[in-house]
């Protein structure tokens, strides 16, 4: 589980099959260039309009390169 606060992401974050991330009010994920979140089970974010589940890159990181952002898929991973 995440809690509220803010947590820096190194590298790709990975939540397979069978398992849930969960992250509560307040958390904010930030992640280095080029990485990505991908999950084949569910995400469960529980923000509230004034404590929000936030995913953002960390200052200077680019989101533009091909192999950032968020995947949820339900198939196995490779």
């Amino acid at each position: 589980a995440v809690r509220g606060g803010t947590h820096e992401v190194e590298g790709d974050l990975l939540v397979p099959r069978g398992y849930t991330l969960h992250a509560g009010s307040g958390a904010t994920l930030r992640f280095q260039s080029g990485a990505i979140l991908m999950s084949e089970g569910p995400l469960s974010f529980n923000g509230t309009e004034e404590r929000p589940v936030t995913l953002e890159p960390v200052e200077g990181a680019s989101c533009r390169q091909l192999r950032s952002g968020l995947l949820v898929d339900d198939k196995p991973f490779r």
